[in-house]
């Protein structure tokens, strides 16, 4: 018979002890015509005489129980481990950084693996961690050996610049930089929740921490102890 079985006995055992010492004798001394006269013998004075006693009793068994099967429960469970908290993350926040580029992911993860990967089109800047802007120039040159009459060729060189003048970075702008950034963050997240007993591993990660555990701090831990050129910390504010 488990707890919460005995639960409910005790429960309904308290009920019935309330009902036959407390409701019965009060309802036969306030209205004698509702009990039939060959119940006459029971001693209701008696019981009522004796239900405050009967009813303390009741009610301190039933609290002294109750308050033991929380500490029962909370020796069963045990302290929180940090194997318990890497179980319950459920998502990951961090920034990578390629090609002189910050990019910021979000994480989804579901029994340590990784789910969903959020990952805006948001470059920033790796100094000032202000947002990048697109620019392209045009770049006149000359190429006598593709054009035998001298005539002058144009290129297009494309450019992530930061916005802030006296930061002044920028670096090559191509069309697949969001997607090859956004398979390093899913990569290094997928290091962090799946691997087990290394110094990265995501619970060792969490005894490391000294304060709130979120996604955020668990990135940011991480980035300290991981050996990566592209974790970064930067996108975050």
């Amino acid at each position: 018979m488990n707890h919460d079985e005995i639960n409910t006995i005790i429960g309904i055992s308290t009920l019935l002890v309330m009902i036959i010492f407390v409701g019965i004798p009060t309802a036969a001394e306030y209205y004698p015509n509702l009990f039939p006269t060959f119940l006459a013998w029971i001693p209701f004075s008696l019981l009522r005489s004796i239900s405050i006693p009967v009813v303390s009793i009741s009610i301190g068994f039933i609290i002294g129980w109750y308050l033991r099967g929380i500490n029962d429960r909370d020796y069963s469970n045990g302290p929180e481990t940090s194997e318990d908290s890497s179980n319950s993350i459920n998502e990951i926040e961090g920034c990578v950084e390629k090609d002189g580029i910050i990019w910021k992911g979000l994480a989804q993860i579901h029994n340590r693996r990784v789910g969903n990967v959020d990952f805006p089109f948001e470059p920033r800047c790796p100094k000032c961690r202000k947002e990048m802007n697109m620019e392209s120039y045009k770049i006149n040159s000359m190429s006598a050996r593709r054009d035998p009459f001298g005539r002058s060729s144009t290129q297009t060189r494309r450019l992530w610049e930061c916005p802030d003048e006296d930061c002044g970075h920028s670096t090559s702008r191509t069309t697949d930089q969001q997607k090859e950034a956004r398979k390093l963050f899913k990569g290094e997240v997928e290091k962090l929740v799946e691997s087990k007993g290394e110094e990265h591993s995501l619970e060792n990660i969490i005894e490391r921490i000294d304060g709130e555990i979120s996604p955020r701090s668990i990135w940011e831990e991480y980035a300290e102890v991981v050996d990566s050129s592209h974790v970064s910390t930067n996108c975050f504010p």
